[in-house]
């Protein structure tokens, strides 16, 4: 299978990866390549340009098609906390946060709200060696449940998947066996798809 590299070490992020593509590609993570020793500054004010750095990043260095993402989590009520640089919540958590510091600090600034309404959008970018590069993008609108905020951090790189809720899945993230994310996230599956082949090298 054709080699690609995912430009992650979130454990949770390449669990799903390779569930969504690892049946047609063979999948590298940032984690085999911590020799290269490549630091990515990711800033606060475009989930796009975040994505494309770190990619570009990692094809330049590895040869190998890369895909990168970026995630930014919007709270209506707060105003569209904590936005871009979600885990850092865009500048008030310093830059080793920790995803068990971003839980606890989650459940004190939505300590008041009734209904956490609530989107996530997702950026990945994939980039060829030479450059030629494209984007998939993805939102998904729901909710946090508030009691579920109040149980113990789940200890995963992905907390908020213990949380976050679509209405028309009543489900978290977390209670989803492995076919029920691959059913949900099958646009996603197959622009992923397209957009490796867009990029390869002819």
């Amino acid at each position: 299978m054709k080699q690609i590299l995912f430009a992650s070490k979130n454990k949770s992020k390449i669990y799903d990866i390779q569930l969504y593509l690892g049946d047609q590609f063979h999948i590298k993570t940032a984690a085999d390549f911590n020799h290269l020793n490549i630091h990515i500054e990711e800033g606060y004010s475009s989930l796009k340009e975040n994505a494309l750095l770190k990619a570009k990043s990692y094809a330049t260095a590895t040869n190998m098609i890369t895909i990168a993402d970026d995630t930014g989590f919007f709270i209506h009520e707060l105003g569209g906390q904590p936005g871009v640089a979600a885990k850092r919540w865009a500048g008030e958590l310093p830059k080793n946060a920790t995803a068990e510091m971003f839980w606890h600090y989650l459940r004190k600034k939505t300590a008041n709200l009734e209904t956490i309404t609530c989107y996530f959008e997702q950026c990945f970018a994939i980039t060829s060696p030479s450059g030629k590069h494209t984007f998939v993008s993805k939102i998904t609108h729901g909710f946090l449940h508030k009691d579920k905020l109040y149980e113990p951090y789940n200890n995963t790189d992905y907390p908020l998947a213990q949380a976050f809720d679509v209405k028309e899945r009543n489900c978290t993230w977390d209670e989803l066996t492995d076919e029920m994310k691959k059913k949900f996230d099958k646009p996603l599956i197959h622009d992923l798809i397209q957009a490796i082949s867009f990029v390869e090298e002819k």
